[in-house]
C-alpha cells in the first residue's frame, strides 16, 4: 500500500468517526414523539440508550441497534379516537 493510499484511508476513517451518528425519531413510553437528532457534540458521537429513551454517548460498543426498535409509528393506545370503557365510566361518575 502506498503512503498516499494509507493517508486517504486514515482521513476516511477519521471523518466517518467524527461525523457521529443519528438517533432516529421515535415514540417514547408516554406516547410522545421524540424527533430525530444528531450525535456529533465533542466525544458524544453514538446513539445509545434504549428504544424508548435515546441519548448520545461516547463509546461505540454502547450504541443502540435502532433496527431492533419498533416504536416508530403512533402506538395504538395513544390514538385519541375512542375512550376506553373504564375511562368512560369514570368520566360519567365525575359528571354525576
Amino acid at each position: 500500500i502506498s503512503t498516499n493510499h494509507t493517508y486517504f484511508c486514515y482521513l476516511y476513517v477519521v471523518w466517518n468517526v467524527r461525523k457521529g451518528t443519528r438517533c432516529q425519531g421515535y415514540y417514547d413510553v408516554m406516547g410522545q414523539w421524540d424527533p430525530p437528532f444528531n450525535c456529533n457534540a465533542g466525544v458524544f458521537l453514538y446513539c445509545c440508550g434504549t428504544c424508548f429513551y435515546r441519548f448520545c454517548c461516547q463509546f461505540r460498543q454502547q450504541r443502540l441497534d435502532q433496527t431492533i426498535c419498533s416504536n416508530y409509528d403512533t402506538p395504538i393506545w395513544a390514538n385519541t379516537g375512542n375512550i376506553p370503557q373504564y375511562a368512560a365510566r369514570f368520566l360519567f361518575l365525575l359528571r354525576t
